[in-house]
């Protein structure tokens, strides 16, 4: 799914997550884009609406009724499906309302279709796109459209007229203008806000849990995929974590150790070899093809490290989650594939005195950063950040939430939206435990709260 629509409909869960009136929200976007369109293009104008089944349908005949009321020639709004097809009930309320508006006879100027195709649409001045968004369908999750809209999309790109789309524009045609609401979705957008707390763009919520499990195609049986845990140490504190992490999320670990002597897996039971194996010196190279992400875990004894090999290894174009040790060693600017994560004990020193503003380092080293203290605050390579919205009590659980958060991260498709959710995930689950012993337990039970509630 292109990613831009991703977070637009991610946007959309969170806001009635987070008790944000969206039928509100949809009329406010309306006016505010009828508005705009009057004041650059007139009144004097025919004004053609194409709407789908989705958030933008719905803003889209919001748009057409404003228009109407601020005296447009003539506007018209076709609807690519039928509106008893819509799955959120807000588009099928404006659609209802503005309906009885026409049938009461109160804008001469208004008309609106539904389970219309592309011989319907007859050519406009001004044609206001608004096909992306839930009720879009493309084929095999391509950005290629089924035919019915790709019909669309192919008459009006036809027509003399400017094309504007809303939000985003559908695949396979390039609009003249587009309108983004709250932020914009393509870079060449115009934004036009909203009257929404600012703070709602950088919580995390249950959207983006619900665009988060989608194991990559190339992983470990389509699961979770398959790590490779690096260390030097003697503990076994960090692999029994690792042991908890690999069953709940069914990820396959390879192990390598720098010194192969010192690590004790007699805690491994018979069932956890399934999920494990002990990888030899000979044999790293051809793990390190097919792992999907790269953990550093202790390194108790530098002495028995390998730089050379360790500076190899951050070259790699693999997910890398890494910890401050491995962070002075050279890192490639262009990597985007890094996480650095801080717990509320660590911190960055430019110098004896003073510590580095977060963002700035995840933006100047090129990493993704995640820093846990009473909140967990994201930071990703672009300067963009995210917050958990209540504080997090760790305590004595630090180490095995810590690992629950890699196994989330290292193993998906978009390691920013991984972050996110990975964040919201232990938020939840840290509510329902109530006395913060037991989250990590509860983690399960919090991704099932979110795919409920999505």
């Amino acid at each position: 799914m292109n990613q831009q629509l991703t977070k637009s409909l991610i946007t959309y869960i969170n806001l009635k997550y987070y008790g944000v009136d969206i039928e509100k929200s949809y009329w406010e976007g309306g006016k505010n884009i009828a508005e705009k369109l009057i004041k650059n293009f007139g009144e004097n104008k025919k004004y053609v609406i194409i709407s789908g089944l989705g958030g933008n349908g719905a803003v889209g005949i919001a748009t057409g009724l404003f228009l109407a009321k601020l005296g447009a020639q003539d506007v018209r709004i076709y609807i690519i499906g039928r509106i008893n097809n819509i799955v959120d009930s807000t588009e099928k309320i404006i659609f209802n309302k503005v309906n009885e508006e026409i049938l009461n006879n109160k804008y001469s100027n208004l008309y609106i279709k539904q389970d219309c195709y592309s011989k319907d649409i007859v050519k406009g001045d001004i044609i206001i796109e608004c096909l992306v968004g839930t009720g879009i369908e493309e084929v095999n999750h391509s950005n290629k459209l089924k035919k019915r809209f790709q019909d669309v999309i192919n008459r009006i790109s036809h027509f003399n007229s400017l094309i504007i789309a809303m939000d985003l524009a559908a695949p396979s045609y390039t609009p003249d203008k587009i309108y983004s609401l709250m932020y914009p979705k393509d870079e060449r957008a115009e934004v036009i806000n909203l009257n929404i707390p600012n703070d709602i763009n950088i919580y995390c919520g249950p959207g983006e849990v619900k665009y988060l499990f989608i194991p990559k195609k190339y992983t470990h049986k389509n699961k979770n995929g398959k790590l490779l845990y690096i260390s030097s140490t003697k503990e076994n504190k960090s692999l029994e974590q690792i042991i908890t992490m690999a069953r709940q999320y069914e990820v396959f670990v390879y192990i390598y150790n720098f010194n192969q002597n010192i690590l004790n897996l007699d805690i491994l039971s018979k069932e956890d070899t399934k999920y494990f194996y002990l990888v030899k010196d000979t044999e790293l190279k051809i793990i390190l093809s097919e792992v999907d992400s790269i953990v550093y875990g202790s390194f108790d004894d530098e002495n028995l490290l390998n730089e050379s090999l360790l500076k190899e290894l951050l070259n790699i174009n693999k997910i890398q989650i890494l910890n401050q040790f491995v962070m002075k060693f050279n890192i490639k600017d262009e990597s985007k594939n890094f996480v650095l994560i801080l717990n509320k004990n660590e911190t960055l020193k430019q110098d004896r005195n003073n510590e580095f503003p977060l963002k700035a380092i995840a933006f100047e080293k090129k990493i993704n950063l995640i820093n846990i203290s009473l909140n967990i605050t994201l930071y990703n390579y672009l300067g963009d950040f995210k917050i958990s919205t209540s504080s997090i009590s760790l305590k004595e659980k630090y180490s095995q939430l810590l690992a629950n958060l890699i196994a989330i991260l290292s193993t998906k498709n978009d390691l920013w939206l991984a972050m996110k959710a990975s964040t919201f995930i232990l938020e939840l689950a840290n509510q329902v435990d109530g006395n913060y012993n037991n989250i990590a337990n509860h983690i399960t039970e919090a991704i099932d709260w979110c795919r409920e509630f999505s």
